[in-house]
């Protein structure tokens, strides 16, 4: 190799880390301070919650895994070195963000020469989108980084002749699936093609697609045999597959991330929803994380084969919205982050763009079979990994990369026609690519063009920090843009009734059931105020509608049982508690509150079990209990606070 060809390998790089690893830290301070990327939203808000458990001595957590595992760890990692902040999160992702386009360089070197790969290194970094979620707390950052490499450990692979390659190929594909289980679906498309590639003998194939096949099995092994330990279920990785499914298979279904009937998508309430819908719906008591998904996989399954032609209109929607220009928001709106931020009103290389020009660019590598069919197996699989379930921005994320590469490829084949003078061979490629252009940019898709949600985060974020008529001003913003935001409406009323601005507090909560039937935590802040206020029979008749709409929803048995315990009638307050534990044997305040009404009820041997339980399940409820007057029927506070002090 020539001086200048090493001094090249050397500098495009070291280059593209520096200038993306600036880019990141101009956008840091950018965002630093600003509360929309401040506050924990959704899964940020889950994972988060998470790390500190793990902080807290809670390795294996209890379950099954719900969510992706490998990120909270990562976070608890950080945690542990920096102390529970943002910032040192938000500084390595952004170093592994500059990590990605260095390895976006490589794969697109691997595709076309060092020509390709420079222009791909120069593509990611000003597509702004990458940088933003480098930015932001979640798996989505951290998690590209480990796909890209991933890809580009089986590209190595594919031109090696040893097979240890592949083993490690494999490995690679197993801790990026830790981030997205949907990667599992590439591991039999892979094994498949090493099997027939071109090249040595069957025996030598099946030994590649074998040590392709252990090497990811060995990755995700300690997550399966924690499943196993922990859980006691057969679960490879998580158990939200079926669900996932369900949630773009369903009578309310839309083909995005909206909420099936009965079902509230919010970590701290989604998978309990689930499982306490899919009991209700067979009458069993219990079941298997892997059989709630296999429920729940089921039940999408045959509404698909019930209603056909829904189904299809569904799937051409959502395999439109992944070609399509327009990020779906989910946790976090990328637009209004635009708005936020100067950086990324900059770089405005888009999806929408990179498709077209991405997709008639792999069609250029044909003639290099092994160059075509490896990037083509991963966006067709990956593809079919998301449409059937549903979409948002950043489930397509991992596409973005591979596509920045074959759009690299394309450019600089366009060029070279060019310069060759060769028009026909040039046309030929501009017309599928302005038709894909066209397509790209369609407005197939209007919701969540709006900032309700932005400006309803910030609300919250300013209510966090007390600042409450600037909260007030937050939520007027989202219900201006959109008087039918349920979660505006609630939270508005959560501010009024920190105010004690009972009537405006009551009509928010009013006016959010109203929009939204299943909106349980808008029912039980209404039913506590009536409590708080005295109304004691409208909470009754506020819980009662709620279990109408909500029939597994223990907090709003928890509430009911309370109305009637304040007006004397412990007898309905017992079963109304013994039904909301039915539901969530968890739920320590409905189990103390039970241990009240047994109390009161002249049943202290029955109230006393309920009590010790509550007062280890709580340390607050066992601080509480010495001092209750619904609890003097157990004894005096000194003998109480004794007796639960000796358990």
């Amino acid at each position: 190799m020539k001086l200048e060809e090493r001094y090249k390998d050397r500098l495009y790089p070291w280059g593209l880390f520096i200038l993306a690893l600036g880019l990141r830290l101009f956008f840091l301070a950018q965002i630093s301070g600003r509360p929309y990327f401040e506050v924990l939203l959704l899964d940020a808000e889950a994972y988060d919650a998470r790390a500190r458990e793990i902080l807290g001595g809670a390795w294996l957590g209890s379950g099954v895994f719900y969510q992706d595992p490998l990120y909270p760890y990562f976070l608890a990692l950080i945690y542990k070195i920096f102390g529970p902040v943002l910032a040192p999160v938000r500084l390595i992702q952004s170093i592994l963000g500059s990590v990605n386009t260095v390895l976006v360089y490589y794969l697109g070197r691997f595709l076309g020469g060092r020509r390709v790969g420079l222009l791909a290194g120069l593509l990611y970094l000003a597509y702004g989108l990458l940088l933003y979620y480098d930015g932001l707390i979640g798996k989505d950052g951290p998690g590209l980084v480990l796909v890209d490499a991933a890809l580009l450990a089986i590209f190595t692979a594919s031109s090696r002749k040893g097979r240890a390659a592949w083993f490690l190929a494999g490995a690679a594909l197993g801790l990026a699936a830790l981030t997205r289980g949907n990667l599992l679906l590439l591991v039999p498309l892979f094994a498949v093609w090493i099997l027939l590639a071109a090249g040595t003998g069957l025996a030598g194939r099946a030994a590649r697609a074998a040590l392709f096949i252990a090497g990811f099995a060995l990755a995700v092994s300690p997550v399966t045999v924690r499943n196993w330990v922990v859980g006691h279920d057969l679960v490879l990785l998580t158990s939200q597959a079926g669900q996932n499914f369900y949630i773009g298979n369903n009578p309310r279904a839309s083909g995005f991330f909206e909420n099936p009937d009965r079902i509230r998508l919010n970590p701290r309430y989604e998978e309990q929803d689930f499982r306490q819908e899919a009991l209700r719906l067979t009458g069993r008591r219990e079941m298997k994380a892997s059989e709630l998904s296999s429920f729940w996989m089921k039940r999408g399954l045959n509404y698909a084969r019930d209603n056909p032609g829904r189904t299809l209109r569904l799937l051409g929607i959502k395999t439109a919205m992944f070609f399509n220009d327009f990020e779906i928001p989910d946790n976090y709106n990328y637009y209004f982050a635009r708005q936020e931020t100067g950086l990324l009103g900059l770089l405005r290389l888009s999806f929408g763009l990179v498709a077209p020009l991405g997709l008639v660019g792999l069609l250029t590598l044909w003639p290099d079979r092994r160059r075509f069919f490896l990037p083509a197996l991963f966006i067709v699989g990956y593809l079919l990994s998301i449409v059937p379930f549903h979409m948002a921005s950043r489930y397509r994320l991992p596409a973005v990369p591979l596509l920045i590469c074959t759009a690299s490829v394309m450019l600089w084949w366009l060029y070279d026609k060019f310069r060759a003078r060769d028009w026909a061979a040039a046309a030929k490629a501009l017309v599928p690519i302005a038709l894909l252009l066209v397509f790209c940019h369609w407005p197939f898709y209007s919701k969540g063009r709006t900032f309700d949600a932005p400006y309803t985060a910030l609300g919250i974020a300013s209510a966090e920090a007390g600042d409450h008529e600037k909260a007030i001003g937050y939520f007027r913003r989202a219900l201006n843009i959109n008087p039918d935001f349920a979660p505006a409406r609630y939270n508005l009323g959560n501010v009024y009734l920190e105010l004690d601005k009972h009537d405006l507090a009551e009509a928010e909560f009013i006016r959010a059931v109203k929009i939204d039937p299943h909106f349980t935590s808008a029912w039980l802040n209404l039913g506590n105020l009536y409590i708080m206020t005295g109304r004691l029979i409208r909470a009754e008749e506020v819980f009662k509608e709620a279990l109408r709409h909500l029939p597994r929803a223990a907090t709003a048995y928890m509430g009911l049982g309370l109305s009637y315990h304040l007006r004397g009638r412990y007898g309905q307050a017992r079963e109304a508690f013994e039904r909301a534990l039915e539901i969530d044997p968890r739920l320590a305040a409905a189990r103390y509150n039970l241990a009240c009404a047994l109390a009161q009820s002249g049943l202290p041997d029955q109230a006393w079990p309920h009590l010790i339980s509550a007062a280890g399940q709580d340390p607050k409820l066992r601080r509480q209990a010495p001092d209750d007057e619904d609890l003097r029927p157990l004894g005096s506070p000194a003998e109480i606070r004794r007796r639960l002090e000796t358990r």
